[in-house]
């Protein structure tokens, strides 16, 4: 496996001290972490983490996408979201989800993706506390109700059969490698305009 170390993950977006916070997040869950190939129509939008405890489990990545001449459209800070993220995880960590922790790490990021990009949408209102727990439990068990294909992900110059769901215009595709869970959601739209290979990268200053 052609592996990326020696690559820093940049962290982009807030102040130094929320940079620092998310470098210290991404140090404490380790290598590797798997990320888009390096492209000039992504630019990467920002690490969310999510801890067990005190321990950092999961490191999701967002993205802004370019347009076909290679600008990213920012105005006011406000610039175009890829319809698509990347997630990392310490295999267990969506353990509940699914029949398999890739399976269940294919329903909680796909069904996450699907409920960030829809509440975006023009005219969506998010009503009370309850109403949008109702719709949010919904959305979720659409995607739990997708029954899984065969797919290809491509990570480190391999291609490799994995699990998959298709769903509303998405497709999502999860694996075990190098001891961590890796998945990809992403809208089939946004997938024909960028490189959808993966890479790992390690963690430096």
């Amino acid at each position: 496996m052609t592996s990326s170390r020696g690559v820093s993950v940049r962290i982009l977006g807030g102040g130094r001290a929320k940079q620092s916070r998310a470098q210290a997040e991404l140090f404490k869950f380790g290598d590797p972490i798997f990320d888009f190939t390096d492209q000039p129509r992504l630019l990467n939008a920002g690490w969310t983490t999510y801890n067990n405890e005190a321990a950092t489990t999961i490191v999701g990545s967002s993205y802004w996408i370019a347009d076909e001449r290679g600008d990213f459209r920012f105005t006011d800070d406000v610039g175009h979201l890829l319809r698509g993220e990347v997630h990392t995880e310490v295999p267990g960590s969506s353990s509940g989800w699914g029949a398999s922790d890739e399976h269940s790490a294919l329903v909680r990021h796909l069904a996450s993706l699907l409920i960030n990009v829809r509440m975006r949408e023009p005219g969506f209102v998010m009503g009370s506390a309850e109403e949008w727990y109702q719709t949010t439990e919904s959305w979720t068990r659409e995607v739990q109700a997708q029954s899984l294909s065969r797919l290809e992900l491509s990570i480190d110059g391999r291609v490799i059969p994995v699990d998959g769901i298709r769903y509303d215009g998405y497709t999502a595709s999860s694996t075990r490698i190098a001891g961590r869970i890796v998945t990809v959601a992403l809208h089939d739209d946004d997938a024909q305009q960028i490189d959808d290979r993966l890479v790992s990268r390690a963690i430096e200053c």
